[in-house]
């Protein structure tokens, strides 16, 4: 019951906090199919390969200004001409009016949270009509449902609710009761049947959406006051890490996606925790906060953010992620896992553990149920570089699959940092600097979202 709508609507907005707002408040009035895009580069490819788009919801910003294709608006403006509705309270009143004066097709909001309006300017614009749902609820009474997806259900809340399980165009099942059943269970069990959405009543989804705004707000709170927080203390079940907010504001970490991280990672440490000696192995890994956990913690951090810039963030790429940043440096001391180059071992010693800790590693994932070949590449690669010069194989960007360049690509970064104390002050050269070496082959798309991403 995964969904699978002909129609589908495209939200452009750098915040990756807003574009999961957003989706929330779209997918509970609308059965249409959202694509998110974070960038003008990745709206701009959505928009030169889909035919089904029907609409875009877009943040412009007063880069429509610039009257050429290299941006998504004047792009849609010569060519898709698909109807446009735009938000930004940074415009100016010149902007909106040539915003619609270039386009009839187009409306502007002052408040995208105003869900109402937002509702009408789509009905308004194109033939995307909005869903009503309800169940019986007494003699004569019916009660509104409001659709809403799991993923984001997970992240915005940890309340229980009256959940309904849609059977057919009218029929309902309600699956779940507010009070007497666990949350996390509930999304768990129905996404493994793939099923998407379930249903909630309109009262709760009121409350729901409220609590999502509250989160995104204080996300944008934290961002602007530069998170005066030190330290971030996950406990998931008995596993429990530190990680420090300054190294998460170096490498541009949302509040929302350390979120969906922590959601991604509760999900794969219940299913490690079926194996007592895998998961005593990791357990034991993060117990202590070294360079090595937080290595590997920032790793999936930065991995998970890179992939959200490139519009690669699906749950089970994020879990392939995950599983591989857990476990690619379970097998090595920290002494050897800082070597950059194996070539400068005074021991072929010393040079065998380092190509066993992949070796082990990825000989480990092989008895964990679930993992695609992803992972396994991963771990096995994650020493890699774009020339060739890396290790086990050697192997070019031309070799490597775009995952791998992303975890091998966080990986150089996260080692640079470490090897600069997180002073960011050298940031921008470094990252300019791999540009010839890392803009090619597999690894172009990845340097380049990497590079808006850190330096934008």
């Amino acid at each position: 019951m995964h969904s699978n709508f002909k129609e589908s609507l495209l939200i452009v907005d750098e915040r990756f906090d807003f574009l999961n707002l957003i989706e929330v408040i779209l997918e509970s009035e609308f059965e249409i199919n959202i694509i998110k895009a974070s960038s003008n580069s990745e709206a701009l490819t959505h928009l030169k390969t889909r035919d089904d788009i029907k609409a875009i919801l877009s943040r412009p910003s007063p880069f429509h200004k610039s009257e050429n294709e290299d941006n998504h608006y004047h792009y849609n403006l010569n060519n898709s001409k698909i109807p446009f509705i735009s938000y930004c309270s940074e415009l100016t009143n010149e902007d909106i009016y040539q915003l619609k004066e270039n386009q009839n097709t187009s409306i502007h909001l002052e408040n995208l949270l105003d869900e109402k309006t937002l509702y009408s300017s789509l009905e308004k614009l194109t033939d995307i009509k909005g869903q009503s749902f309800s169940i019986e609820s007494g003699v004569g009474k019916n009660t509104l449902l409001k659709r809403i997806k799991l993923s984001t259900l997970r992240i915005f809340s940890k309340l229980s609710y009256d959940l309904f399980l849609k059977i057919s165009d009218e029929k309902f099942i309600q699956v779940a009761k507010q009070g007497n059943d666990d949350l996390n269970s509930i999304i768990d069990h129905y996404k493994k049947k793939g099923i998407d959405h379930l249903y909630i009543k309109e009262l709760d989804y009121t409350r729901y959406l409220e609590t999502a705004k509250e989160i995104i707000m204080a996300s944008t709170e934290d961002h602007r006051n530069k998170r005066e927080q030190k330290v971030t203390t996950v406990q998931i079940f008995d596993f429990a890490f530190q990680i420090s907010r300054e190294q998460l504001n170096t490498i541009g970490v949302t509040r929302i996606q350390e979120e969906i991280v922590h959601s991604a990672m509760a999900n794969i440490i219940e299913e490690i925790k079926e194996d007592k000696k895998l998961f005593s192995m990791v357990k034991d890994f993060f117990d202590t906060k070294n360079y090595m956990s937080e290595h590997s913690l920032l790793m999936i951090y930065l991995s998970s953010m890179i992939l959200k810039k490139m519009g690669w963030s699906n749950e089970q790429t994020l879990t392939q992620v995950i599983y591989a940043g857990f476990f690619h440096d379970i097998f090595i001391p920290e002494e050897l896992a800082r070597i950059k180059d194996i070539n400068l071992l005074s021991t072929q010693a010393h040079k065998d553990k380092v190509l066993q800790h992949i070796s082990n590693a990825a000989k480990l994932l092989e008895s964990i149920k679930g993992l695609n070949n992803d992972a396994h590449r991963m771990i096995n690669e994650h020493h890699e570089k774009p020339d060739g010069s890396g290790f086990p194989h050697g192997l070019k960007a031309n070799q490597l699959p775009p995952l791998s360049c992303v975890f091998i690509t966080a990986h150089y970064i996260v080692d640079f940092l470490y090897d600069n104390e997180f002073k960011t002050e050298k940031l921008t050269t470094f990252i300019q600097d791999m540009q010839g070496m890392w803009d090619q082959g597999n690894f172009k798309r990845v340097y380049n979202c990497t590079r808006s991403l850190l330096l934008d």
